[in-house]
């Protein structure tokens, strides 16, 4: 085997280790992609109150209660970075679905939008990634065929 033939066949592993883990990776922030476009379209802001605060070792857990769709208090549970901001009674906006459902992101429609893009241009750039990986196996298999 010589080393054309050997950087051939490294490719073709290359290639498609690349488009595998590629599509691993991407079903992930197309589940995310998915509630954010939800939430763009059918969100709304409402107000929701810091209940509690529980430091962990490198995060605080922090609880929020919302009006629901339903017209009941709902509670979200989620982390967030050692902030000496956070204030227990204070509100903070959140978007919720219009539609009973635990779609729920804390911010306002516009950090909706914002993170929704950036989605959006991972996804791309995966996509991009894996139809590199593919081309790259595809060459590396042409070449081993067209080899003497």
């Amino acid at each position: 085997m010589n080393a054309v033939t050997l950087v051939l066949v490294l490719f073709v592993f290359v290639g498609l280790a690349v488009a595998v883990l590629g599509l691993f990776v991407v079903g992930g922030p197309r589940a995310e992609l998915r509630n954010m476009r939800e939430l763009e379209r059918t969100g709304v802001e409402v107000p929701a109150t810091l209940v509690s605060v529980a430091p962990r070792k490198t995060y605080l857990t922090v609880v929020y209660a919302y009006p629901a769709a339903d017209g009941s208090r709902a509670t979200h549970t989620s982390w967030s970075g050692r902030n000496p901001l956070h204030v227990v009674g204070e509100t903070y906006p959140l978007v919720r679905t219009a539609h009973p459902s635990e779609n729920v992101w804390m911010g306002t429609m516009a950090a909706v939008r914002h993170e929704r893009a950036g989605t959006e241009h991972h996804l791309r750039f995966m996509v991009c990634v894996m139809l590199a990986g593919v081309t790259t196996c595809a060459a590396a298999v042409t070449g081993l065929l067209l080899l003497p």
